[in-house]
């Protein structure tokens, strides 16, 4: 979509111009726009002409900042060339495997390296062309987010999908190359890319200059993998297995790069039963918007703020709702709670929407919740996490919140998935 501003800061340098909402900015000293990245290095400057379309008619503004000044002007989207797809048929993805009745904009297959940089998206590198690998580099579009799940090639063309040349590690390296960071994915399929190929990749990795940090992620699979390639979920004993070899790998990281370097998703100590990682286990927790150290962050951030309810004396009885993932730890944060009076009973919602093998909160549908809505008797209010909605604030399958509100007669409250922000919530909630 072109770059339509659609909000001005009225104390800004635009608002100044006379930039209206509405307004298409054409160009910036004459050069096409493809996305934000653009926007904001051309505009990064004293002084310099920016062309805008308004009611179907181009007009040119001279612009004059001062130092450290912005535009100040936000966009429709990110993206003003259009959407970068991947046209990869991966063994595993999940987009593939979705239910009828899930939000349309689940069913968008990005694999975008302007996504990657901006907000962390894991991209694939197979989609790129030429001119995207060098503007990469020339524009210092740096950390970006690979899936990069086998360094074998062989081994990674054919979990891709991909009939023709793979050069995804080919153009991993001329990255490197070109001194672009990278954190990596890698999807952990058992039997296919577990057990030595896993421990080979992650050799391979770890002798390269650039890459900061490696996730291990398990397989997600529902129940809508008819006609799928055939694949199965990490074993308990896999996964023990998996976590104890991990920290050998990583104590070695400790020692030779200073940090773990290699973490796992939350999933593979909540399947053993395994203790959580410390916080110093995850460094700076380079991989939470990949779903690793979130349950750490959560039970950290409850503990080192309780003290803040101590006087408050709570008399409301909440439900907090979540999946079966998270369950555990939220039952040992709501056991923490109540030495201060807050009074909350957990409950771990089974998805039958994609099939009782996903287990994290994200991808509860509100239908789910419906299904345990007699289990809600004798509270003030329904609690759900914030991961459970989109930013328009509705379920994956399009259910809003104020439905189940209707349904079981109690107040439904969207909170802070983090552990001092839901603190900061119950603070305010009992004013």
């Amino acid at each position: 979509m072109p770059a339509k501003i659609v909000e001005i800061d009225p104390d800004g340098v635009a608002a100044r111009h006379g930039i209206l909402p509405g307004d298409i900015l054409v160009s910036i000293n004459g050069r096409r726009l493809r996305d934000v990245i653009d926007y904001q290095l051309l505009c990064d400057h004293h002084s310099f002409d920016l062309t805008l379309r308004r009611d179907g008619e181009d007009r040119r503004l001279a612009v004059e900042k001062g130092v450290g000044e912005h535009l100040g002007l936000r966009f429709g989207s990110s993206l003003f060339d259009g959407l970068k797809r991947c046209q990869n048929r991966c063994i595993f993805c999940f987009i593939d495997q979705l239910p009828p009745g899930v939000r349309k904009s689940l069913k968008v297959k990005d694999d975008d390296y302007r996504l990657s940089f901006l907000y962390g998206h894991f991209i694939t590198l197979t989609n790129l062309t030429d001119t995207d690998v060098k503007r990469i580099v020339e524009q210092r579009l740096s950390p970006l987010y690979i899936s990069l799940h086998a360094t074998d090639r062989e081994l990674h063309r054919r979990m891709l999908g991909m009939t023709g040349d793979d050069r995804a590690i080919e153009r991993f390296q001329y990255l490197l190359h070109g001194e672009i960071d990278v954190h990596v994915q890698i999807v952990l399929c058992p039997d296919i890319n577990d057990k030595d190929e896993l421990y080979k990749t992650l050799d391979d990795l770890a002798e390269l200059k650039g890459v900061l940090s490696v996730g291990i992620v398990p397989v997600g699979l529902t129940s809508q993998r008819k006609g799928l390639p055939e694949l199965r979920r990490v074993s308990e004993e896999e996964a023990l297995d998996l976590v104890d070899k991990i920290k050998r790998v990583q104590e070695r990281s400790l020692a030779s790069k200073g940090v773990p370097w290699v973490y796992l998703a939350d999933e593979f100590y909540a399947a053993t039963g395994r203790a959580l990682p410390p916080a110093e286990m995850y460094a700076d927790f380079p991989q939470v918007e990949n779903g690793i150290g979130i349950a750490r962050l959560f039970l950290d951030g409850i503990r080192s703020s309780t003290t803040a309810l101590e006087e408050i004396g709570f008399k409301k009885k909440y439900i907090a709702l979540t999946g079966t993932l998270a369950r555990p730890y939220l039952e040992a944060a709501a056991a923490e709670l109540q030495r201060t009076g807050v009074e909350i009973k957990v409950i771990g919602v089974e998805n039958e929407f994609f099939g009782h093998g996903v287990t994290v909160a994200g991808l509860l549908a509100g239908d789910d919740v419906r299904r345990v809505l007699h289990e809600f008797s004798g509270a003030d209010s329904l609690l759900i996490p914030d991961v459970m909605l989109n930013d328009d604030g509705v379920f994956v399958d399009d259910v809003l919140p104020g439905e189940l509100s209707e349904s079981c007669g109690i107040p439904v409250e969207v909170v802070p998935a983090g552990g001092a922000d839901f603190i900061d919530w119950l603070i305010r909630s009992a004013d």
